[in-house]
């Protein structure tokens, strides 16, 4: 019988909840975390982490990107939306898409098709 999978996740806030303005989550590199009184400081860390992520994702991110790594890493374009907005945490496969979005950009990978 295959097990149950169960929700590890028991966080109470969402991420945009641990910034002074959360409206301009993922989008103000310097926007201002807080802790807020229901919150946690390691939930305040990976907030401000994920925020990070998404404003350099947001800056680098090309047309048609999303679409692409959401088919590859197998997940919608609606979550993979609400964690840049900072509406839900990023469960594993986004943080691994976001990571290869990023450091492809870094390093200008995939080269370009040299026909």
């Amino acid at each position: 019988m295959p097990a149950r999978r169960r929700r590890l996740d028991t966080r109470l806030l969402y991420p945009r909840a641990y910034f002074t303005n959360p409206h301009e989550f993922g989008q103000r590199p310097d926007l201002a975390s807080h802790l807020p009184a229901e919150g946690d400081e390691r939930s305040r860390q990976v907030a401000q982490a994920q925020h990070t992520i998404a404003c350099l994702i947001r800056t680098h991110a090309r047309p048609h990107d999303a679409a692409r790594l959401t088919e590859r890493f197998g997940f919608s374009k609606q979550l993979w939306s609400s964690c840049l907005n900072g509406h839900a945490w990023m469960p594993q496969p986004v943080w691994a898409a976001a990571a290869t979005l990023v450091v492809g950009r870094a390093l200008q990978w995939p080269p370009p098709n040299r026909d």
